[in-house]
Order: C-alpha cells, then sequence, then structure tokens
C-alpha cells in the first residue's frame, strides 16, 4: 500500500509542476461527466443478519453494476474527481438451515439474499492530454463503501427475513486511459483495486473487501 501512495503523491508533484509551466492558455474542460458499466471481482465481504436471523451473514461475491463521475479539472493536468458506484446482487440457494429454537432442527430449505454495495470516494485524477486521441490517467480516491442485505428463509426448519447494513472507509487506486471518439465525448476504460473496511465474518472478526474492479463507458467534456 505504501508504494502506490508514495508513487501517487510523486505523480501529483510532477504533474503540478508541469501544470506550472505556463498551461493556463491550453485548453481543457472545466468539468467532465462519466457514466459506465463496471464489474468487481470475486472477494468475501460479509454482513451480519444479526444472531436471530439463521445463516449469519451475507457473502458479497462476483459483483456488476453502474460506476459515475464527475471531474473538476483546476488546470491542464490536475482534476478532482467525485466518483459514485453501486453494485446490486441476488443469491438464491438450498442450505442446511441451523435452528436454535426449542423442538426445531436444522434441515435444508431454500433462501434468498439481496444485496447491494455503494462506493462513495473522491480525490486527485491526474490526466495527460496531448494531441492524441488517447489521454492516460490515474487516480487516488477515497471515502465510505456502504452495503446493505435482506435474508429471507421459509420452511420447515424456520420462517424469517431480516436487513443489515454496513458502512466503512474505502478507497481505491488505479487509472486508465480515455479515447477520443467525438470533440465532446470519449470511451474511457478504467482498471483499479477497490478496498473496503467494515464487513464481518461469522465469528465477528473484521472483514475486508480487497478486489480489481474493471470501468467501459462514456466521458463527456
Amino acid at each position: 500500500m505504501r508504494p502506490i501512495v508514495l508513487a501517487t503523491l510523486f505523480a501529483t508533484l510532477w504533474a503540478a509542476s508541469l501544470a506550472g509551466q505556463n498551461t493556463e492558455t491550453a485548453p481543457y474542460p472545466k468539468y467532465e461527466f462519466f457514466g459506465g458499466y463496471s464489474a468487481e471481482g470475486s472477494s468475501p465481504f460479509f454482513i451480519n443478519l444479526g444472531p436471530n436471523i439463521c445463516c449469519a451473514t451475507s457473502d458479497l461475491d462476483g459483483r456488476a453494476g453502474f460506476e459515475g463521475s464527475v471531474i473538476r479539472n483546476l488546470n491542464r493536468y490536475i482534476g478532482i474527481k467525485g466518483d459514485f458506484s453501486i453494485y446490486p446482487g441476488h443469491y438464491n440457494d438450498e442450505d442446511a438451515i441451523p435452528c436454535n429454537l426449542p423442538g426445531c432442527s436444522s434441515a435444508a430449505q431454500g433462501d434468498s439474499t439481496h444485496w447491494k454495495l455503494f462506493y462513495f470516494l473522491a480525490g486527485p485524477e491526474l490526466k495527460w492530454r496531448n494531441h492524441t486521441r488517447f489521454s492516460p490517467f490515474v487516480h487516488t480516491l477515497f471515502g465510505v463503501a456502504h452495503a446493505t442485505a435482506t435474508f429471507q428463509t421459509a420452511g420447515p426448519v424456520i420462517t424469517v427475513s431480516g436487513t443489515s447494513t454496513q458502512t466503512g472507509f474505502a478507497m481505491a487506486f488505479g487509472g486508465g486511459v480515455d479515447v477520443r471518439i467525438v470533440r465532446r465525448a470519449s470511451i474511457r476504460l478504467q482498471v483499479d483495486r477497490a478496498t473496503a473496511f467494515g464487513g464481518k465474518s461469522q465469528t465477528g472478526a473484521a472483514q475486508t473487501l480487497d478486489s480489481g474492479r474493471v470501468t467501459l463507458g462514456v466521458l463527456f467534456h
């Protein structure tokens, strides 16, 4: 983690020095807007559903959703990005449901989980604008991740439902490239590493979601 942060700080200082070399007269958009499809790789992140709900936890695994961002460019190379993403999901299964109620034993029955994972992040974006259609960029984002899960099961063992949430610190490091297709729009391909803290396992131990994500969409400028 430390080498990534140091590299980002170095890139920020380098871009700032370039920005000070008479770039005020060079044209650049004051604002840019992005929206696209985003997919995260599998990584366990548990939402504790509480002691009164059977199956204890919901595992957010294999996520695909939407990412959007607004970038306020301070100069030709440096911008401040506000980033939002959501990864909804639904999971059906048939498990051996434990039942701790008197006169009740464990048995297999159907259960379902609906969950959503949100990221609210912000931070600097550094972009190398040039005379070609290709503009590479890097970013360092910090903020919060918020997850919700609703569990439901009904059958011979037990009928119960419940909703729980987890909120924790989150960050993302990465970059990509913008490929200009028309004067006011580019295709953006972005790859980064997202980390969220706050989930807990069945034993109550702190969990960390640490996974790569790939985003493809359109940047308007």
